[in-house]
């Protein structure tokens, strides 16, 4: 594994999804009329566009993070397939039910068939609760990782925190409030964007450090 590769891939995907979710811009409520919602992705056109380019980025970046996880804990005998196998799924879930809508309501449903605009936005939002499941389970597999093949046990310790988090929002469908969707999608997002940040310059400043000790040697 490259040096920077585990960094700079985790903090592509830090930096894309925070600035895919923020060209999206306050999109609708879940219990917004269609109108509304069409006309958003309308009147929204190019940046929502632009968000969902940067958001399938920072999919593409997620599984290159996720593939230098594993190839980092290989050589400590660490097992990485569950790790490997959330991040795809993962990323595959953010490519379909996400970007994929984003791109289709912006591109031809909010001008040409309004009508279809709400049970499309509705799949953008309790796309949230789905993900959070398979982020329990990869924050779970990479503390469990890290207690086995490095020595950053407080960094184990608080990833292992955020799985039970986010199994709590993956229960959130109320209609409105802090345990909505789309509030839940910010709660989601902006902690995996956290963790991504840290994760890479913590792990990447192991990683760097095991490398020149390896050289030293």
């Amino acid at each position: 594994m490259s040096i920077n590769q585990l960094r700079w891939s985790g903090l592509t995907t830090a930096i894309g999804l925070m600035a895919g979710l923020s060209a999206l811009g306050d999109t609708p409520d879940t219990r917004a009329s269609t109108e509304t919602i069409a006309a958003y992705f309308v009147n929204h056109h190019t940046s929502v566009l632009v968000g969902a380019v940067l958001m399938a980025t920072a999919a593409c970046a997620l599984l290159v993070f996720g593939a230098s996880l594993v190839e980092r804990w290989a050589s400590n005998g660490v097992n990485g397939r569950t790790l490997q196998s959330a991040t795809t799924l993962m990323a595959s879930l953010i490519f379909v039910l996400m970007v994929t809508v984003y791109v289709v309501l912006t591109y031809v449903v909010g001008s040409e068939a309004p009508d279809s605009a709400k049970p499309l936005f509705e799949m953008s939002l309790v796309a949230t609760p789905v993900i959070a499941v398979v982020l329990a389970l990869f924050y779970a597999a990479t503390a469990l990782a890290t207690l086995r093949g490095d020595a950053r046990r407080w960094f184990a310790y608080l990833t292992a925190a955020l799985s039970p988090i986010m199994m709590m929002s993956a229960m959130s469908f109320a209609a409105r409030g802090p345990f909505s969707p789309d509030v839940q999608q910010q709660v989601v997002f902006e902690t995996l964007i956290a963790w991504l940040v840290t994760a890479s310059i913590v792990l990447g400043r192991s990683s760097t450090a095991s490398a020149s000790l390896e050289t030293q040697l």
